[in-house]
């Protein structure tokens, strides 16, 4: 409750009348209305608040601090650039397992004496002379199978081959059709003639090559040549499934049926 003073004295020293208020009730001591009082109060918080606000918020009283609920903490997980790379894994191929040579079906695959693998006609007969011969049952002198090791390790296939048709140019009605290499350490012959045995016309097809281990061979098929390309297609056979040198599997060497003799190509 707010009350005043009495006002001052007057010229005739009796006290002046104070002043009056619209909420006076008339006696010499005022009170203050509640509704007065409220809004004194709602002035002076209007007061001190503007104050407040114009200094920044700074000196004096400050408002308290506005309360914050508390939230619940989430686990911080790294994000995705953060995050180490992941190791690429590293696939190491697997190595092929070489494919088993097909041959006709009228072909077998032998594991020679002379420790050499190849394909032969069913059927055929192995003789043995200066090289090594398989021979066809109906016509052993007309279509044979011929090979041997090459000695000859210090010139080129190429030049093997010209040697062998300057050894073999003297026979009756010879023809070369073809001397060439076919790859590298390899090279092709072919040539015709008239065989004095037979009576007929053949044709010889020779290849040398250089085998994995170093090793040079020459295999020749001879056949009739009027079959051409007979004898190509033999010879591919033949050389189909061709392995040199002692075999890793310990397999027992199959020699075929056997005879003694046999002669040069050129002699049939």
């Amino acid at each position: 409750m707010v009350e005043y003073e009495e006002g001052p004295a007057g010229p005739g020293g009796g006290e002046l009348p104070a002043p009056r208020s619209p909420f006076s009730t008339g006696s010499a001591r005022r009170r203050v209305t509640p509704t007065a009082a409220l809004m004194v109060a709602g002035g002076l918080v209007l007061g001190v608040g503007t104050g407040w606000l114009v200094n920044g918020g700074s000196g004096g009283t400050s408002p308290p601090p506005a309360t914050r609920l508390a939230q619940p903490q989430q686990s911080q997980q790294p994000s995705q650039s953060q995050q180490p790379p992941r190791p690429t894994p590293v696939v190491t191929p697997t190595p092929a397992a070489s494919p088993t040579p097909t041959v006709p079906a009228d072909f077998a695959v032998v594991r020679d004496a002379s420790e050499v693998t190849l394909a032969v006609p069913a059927g055929w007969r192995r003789t043995e002379g200066a090289s090594v011969y398989y021979r066809s049952g109906d016509a052993p002198y007309s279509r044979f199978l011929q090979f041997w090791p090459l000695a000859e390790r210090d010139i080129s296939v190429t030049r093997a081959l010209r040697i062998t048709v300057a050894t073999h140019r003297n026979l009756p009605g010879f023809e070369l059709e073809a001397l060439h290499p076919t790859g590298r350490g390899a090279a092709e012959l072919r040539y015709s003639y008239d065989s004095t045995r037979t009576g007929k016309r053949l044709t010889l097809l020779q290849r040398v090559f250089t085998a994995g281990d170093g090793q040079r061979y020459a295999f020749a098929v001879v056949g009739p040549a009027s079959e051409w390309p007979w004898q190509r297609t033999t010879l591919t056979a033949v050389l189909a499934p061709f392995e040199a040198g002692a075999d890793p599997t310990g397999a027992e060497i199959s020699t075929g049926p056997t005879e003694t003799g046999g002669s040069p190509p050129g002699d049939e």
